[in-house]
């Protein structure tokens, strides 16, 4: 998952990742959100806490485009 996002981050700068993990060394979300990745949910994800950051992408995304 950190490889993919930051391949695609490497190219598409803005691209709206929400990664989901489980417990790892590797990532935690003050790392994610070093890389780019937008958002950060630990699993088991609950679907509101997923609908609501996907949400606030689209939102911020919006706001992006109109500015």
């Amino acid at each position: 998952g950190v490889e993919l996002s930051m391949k695609i981050l490497a190219s598409q700068p803005d691209f709206p990742i929400i990664m989901s993990t489980g417990f790892s060394e590797l990532i935690n979300e003050e790392k994610a959100m070093e890389i780019g990745i937008k958002a950060f949910i630990m699993k088991p994800v609950i679907k509101k806490q997923l609908a609501y950051k996907i949400r606030k992408l689209i939102d911020e995304a919006k706001h992006r485009k109109e500015n």
